[in-house]
């Protein structure tokens, strides 16, 4: 078990009710206001490499795409109804934890993005890590994984229903942190 594994694991983690921020026991340090928040996404490639991506998209494969046979004024209403309607449901967890990897044979400051249900979901792209290992630095956290679809349909400004392809469906890690003063 890593060092990263050890101190920001869920399981070594406490929930701050008000906040809904992951944080290791501090008593000391406490969320002054909204403000303070800062989000920082980073953006994992796909490359049904790892078993944990593999159990994701078997997961969202799966399911019923929400306009499968919808035609005409049904679509329509679907789409009207949402806005606008991914091909697959919008997946996210809050089951990850990182772990260094200093043995890995490309990069030995390599942080893998690990899921407890799913195993190994990838790594922190090589240009994110040190604001990752920031991040994971401090006091208070909190990490998910998104699963966006690359496919939605919706109404454009003359309400025509467009299908737009939005390139590469993509695993986004989403950090929600306070800001260190």
């Amino acid at each position: 078990m890593g060092i990263l594994e050890k101190m920001f694991s869920k399981r070594n983690a406490v929930v701050i009710a008000d906040e809904g921020l992951l944080s290791t026991p501090n008593p000391k340090t406490e969320v002054k206001s909204k403000s303070d928040l800062l989000t920082y996404k980073i953006f994992v490639a796909w490359s049904n490499k790892y078993e944990g991506e593999k159990q994701i998209m078997r997961k969202i494969e799966a399911m019923e795409v929400p306009y499968k046979g919808l035609k005409g004024s049904a679509l329509r209403q679907k789409v009207e109804d949402s806005y606008h309607v991914n091909k697959y449901p919008i997946q996210e967890g809050y089951d990850i934890y990182f772990k260094d990897e200093p043995d890995n044979d490309y990069n030995s400051n390599a942080i893998a993005i690990m899921s407890e249900e799913h195993g190994k979901l990838g790594y922190v792209p090589d240009k994110n890590i040190s604001r990752v290992r920031g991040i994971l630095s401090k006091d208070k956290y909190e990490a998910k994984w998104i699963y966006t679809c690359k496919e939605k349909k919706y109404l454009d400004e003359d309400d025509r229903i467009v299908t737009e392809n939005i390139g590469q469906s993509r695993l986004e890690v989403q950090f929600k942190y306070t800001r260190t003063k």
